[in-house]
């Protein structure tokens, strides 16, 4: 089985339910997925809002920050890296423990940098088989988009640890800075 995943967020084509019941009805049991696996990334970041030398992050909350996941490349949008890149989720095509439909967790992230986090960039690498990858990061030699998940602006302090929770739905991956309940903007474009 070959699936195609050409989308920068990875999961929303959906191809989670469709590799799932590709394996359940139609698949024999020694049947080669590819790709065989996926890792996503991430990495927080600040992005810088000017123009014709003017700084309009003053009014960037009033109009710029979604719920939605957006295709950025990196290596047009001005921004600075605030975090180190961690690991998000691991997801082998084969291994039905790593395709769950609701998958949550709280990852510890290191900030290498004083600023206001605006949210968080993630890629993924694709391997083909164990040893042919493929991926969309920002340092690719092939132009692709990467995702971002903007999350509520936030100051971070260089050398803290800041509390990371993630989740995916099958469809969707998203990313919340802090533990424990929080209440979020409701955000209007």
């Amino acid at each position: 089985l070959v699936v195609h995943l050409p989308h920068f967020s990875l999961l929303e084509p959906g191809w989670i339910p469709v590799v799932q019941n590709a394996k359940k009805q139609y698949l024999a049991e020694y049947a080669t997925i590819i790709p065989c696996r996926a890792h996503v990334f991430a990495v927080g970041v600040e992005l810088c809002r000017c123009a014709s030398g003017l700084d309009l992050s003053a009014f960037s909350d009033a109009y710029d920050w979604s719920l939605n996941v957006s295709a950025v490349d990196l290596s047009r949008q001005p921004h600075r890296v605030l975090t180190e890149p961690f690991p998000v989720f691991q997801f082998v095509l084969g291994d039905p423990s790593t395709l769950r439909p609701i998958d949550r967790k709280d990852i510890p992230v290191k900030v290498l940098a004083d600023g206001t986090l605006h949210g968080f960039v993630y890629y993924y690498e694709l391997f083909l088989t164990e040893s042919i990858s493929v991926t969309n990061s920002g340092a690719s030699s092939t132009p692709s988009s990467q995702a971002l998940f903007y999350v509520d602006p936030c100051p971070v302090k260089q050398g803290s640890t800041e509390m990371v929770s993630v989740s995916h739905n099958k469809a969707r991956i998203t990313f919340r800075v802090g533990a424990g309940p929080r209440l979020t903007r409701l955000h209007f474009l």
